[in-house]
């Protein structure tokens, strides 16, 4: 399997533009921020301090989407923004798999220990409470203003089964979904370092 990020703003899939397309190396990881001079598409990976320059302003009441969302490329050095991450998008992340599978890909998200949900961001043990939502796009579009499913744990109520619930590939498949995450009022300012999982058994 390889996991693969759009990096453009044309919704187009891997087959039809593989040129658009990242793939997330080991090593790599997920930047949710507001963007700054510093934080920005094909930048250096920011320090620390520019990532507090461009922390999201938590809201007074309610929740603001945070409106836009990285990968640090370590073997590039740089940052490369995911630009249709949140939208009514179909071909954002893309899972494919040049093989069947002995079970269904499912996509979850852990606290930094990849077997607790006990952070803020996950909900704080409560993973319908979770900041960070997925939704499933194999079929189509999400629709605007799409809610998602609330990720956390491996419930099967917050964790997206990625072949849309059909069982395992019969064949070589690319399968989509699409990521976005809040910041609530209640939230208090900590680094949080969530792990994004793709978990499924090898066929033999």
């Amino acid at each position: 399997m390889k996991f693969l990020v759009n990096t453009t703003l044309t919704d187009l899939s891997y087959s039809a533009a593989p040129a658009n397309f990242l793939e997330v190396a080991l090593g790599d990881y997920f930047i949710f921020s507001t963007g700054s001079a510093n934080v920005a598409d094909g930048q250096p990976i920011p320090t620390e301090e520019e990532l507090n320059q461009a922390l999201l302003l938590i809201p007074n009441s309610g929740s603001t989407l945070i409106l836009k969302m990285f990968v640090a490329d370590i073997s590039a050095g740089i940052i490369r923004e995911i630009k249709l991450q949140s939208a009514n998008a179909q071909y954002v992340f893309c899972a494919s798999f040049d093989a069947q599978t002995g079970t269904e890909p499912v996509f979850e998200v852990w606290d930094g220990s990849g077997n607790t949900i006990t952070s803020q961001i996950l909900g704080l043990g409560i993973p319908n409470n979770s900041y960070i939502k997925g939704v499933l796009t194999n079929l189509g579009l999400p629709g605007v203003n799409w809610l998602g499913t609330p990720l956390a744990g491996d419930l099967s109520a917050n964790r997206l089964s990625l072949n849309d619930g059909l069982g395992r590939l019969l064949v070589a498949t690319d399968l989509y979904f699409n990521l976005k995450a809040y910041i609530n009022s209640v939230f208090i300012t900590k680094l949080e370092t969530p792990k994004m999982y793709i978990k499924f058994y090898a066929m033999p």
